[in-house]
Formats: C-alpha cells, structure tokens, sequence
C-alpha cells in the first residue's frame, strides 16, 4: 500500500524544504490549500526548515574548513589565519589580519589543545605562564565578555596529536576577551568529551574545565 498525500507531503518538505508550496502540489498531486493545511496540522514550517537547513549546512562547511587548515606545530609560534580557516564569528575583524598561537595543554589528566586568536600583535615569551600573557598588555586588564560551548567532530590532526580515540567528539570552548570593551582575542579550547566536567566560577568569572573521578 502506498504512502498517502499527506506523508508524501511531509516526506517531501522534510527533504527538500526549498521547495514551494505549489512545487510540493505538483509533485504530489494536490491542491496549494491542501498543502498549506498538512503543513500546517503537523506543524511544520518551510521558512523554518529552511533555515534550519542552511544552519545545518553552515556548520557542515565550517567543520571542513576547520579539518582541512587545521595545523598543530611542535612548537610555539605565532602565525596568521583567516576567520573562514578558523570557522569563528567576525566580532568586527573583518579584513584585518589575524594571528594565532596554540600548544597542547598537558595538565594531567586532562589533555587538550588551547589557541588564542588576536587581531593584535603576539610576542613569545620564555617566561610565559599562559597563551594571555603573549598578548601587548597585562592579562589583569582582559574581562572574559562571553564563552560558547559546541560539540563538533575533532579535526584528525588534533586527535593524533593528542592521542584520542578514532572519531572522537570534542567539546570546543570559545572564551571571548575583551578590554574597555573591545573584543581583543579568542581563546578556542578543545577537549574530547567523554567525562568532562564545566563549572562556572563566580570568582574567576569563567568556566572551569575538569574530568569526573
């Protein structure tokens, strides 16, 4: 027994929500009024799939660009990227050149890999004691604006370089600075997912990262 039009419907709009009412008629066989009142009765919107549908899509082609550019050097050393390398918002750095710097962090048992991206100038320390202190002030005057966590696939080379397992999910914390209210630098932190632990610390301002057991 064959689909009825109302699943004919919804199968095609879930596929193709591009496609517009009228076109979602003719491939099926009905009337436009028919079709507004299916998507309707099941709650489906085609603007909303849709966008939903670029998002999807955005995040796909940002992952890819962020595995094919992805570089880990065995040692620290500033070098420039792109917003589209890094799959970053612009945060108003649009056509100014960016910088980057990262190591693996090896505080155990937690090991993950921290860069921070600057439109600003870095210099490499021997005495630094975090990415922060590479920046042209002190760290005192960096307020932490805002932080995002995502879940996204790790990049191969990340996850060779830090000995995780095949296809591991990592979990990307974005910490954005900002002084007098300007955004000044990104910090991107990856760290594979399993066990993790985020606490927001009122003091510090920020979250802390840490493995359960």
């Amino acid at each position: 027994m064959g689909s009825s039009v109302k699943e004919q419907v919804i199968a095609l709009a879930r596929k193709d929500p591009f496609l517009t009412v009228e076109e979602l008629a003719n491939h099926v066989g009905t009337t436009t009024p028919y079709v507004r009142t299916i998507l309707s009765e099941a709650d489906l919107s085609l603007n909303q799939m849709r966008k939903e549908y670029a998002r999807q899509l955005e995040l796909r082609l940002g992952q890819h660009v962020v595995e094919r550019e992805f570089v880990i050097h065995p040692q620290l050393q500033v070098t420039k990227v792109t917003l589209e390398q890094l799959g970053i918002e612009s945060r108003g750095w649009e056509g100014r050149d960016l910088f980057q710097v990262g190591e693996v962090q090896n505080t155990a048992p937690l090991r993950s890999y921290l860069q921070l991206v600057t439109p600003l100038p870095l210099t490499i320390r021997a005495d630094y004691r975090s990415l922060r202190d590479l920046l042209p002030f002190r760290t005192t005057e960096l307020v932490v604006e805002e932080q995002r966590v995502e879940v996204v696939q790790a990049p191969t080379v990340l996850g060779e370089a830090l000995q995780w397992s095949t296809n591991v999910q990592s979990l990307r914390l974005s910490t954005y600075l900002h002084m007098e209210g300007e955004p000044v630098a990104l910090e991107l932190h990856w760290l594979a997912l399993e066990g993790l632990v985020l606490e927001f610390l009122p003091q510090n301002g920020e979250l802390k990262v840490s493995l359960t057991g």
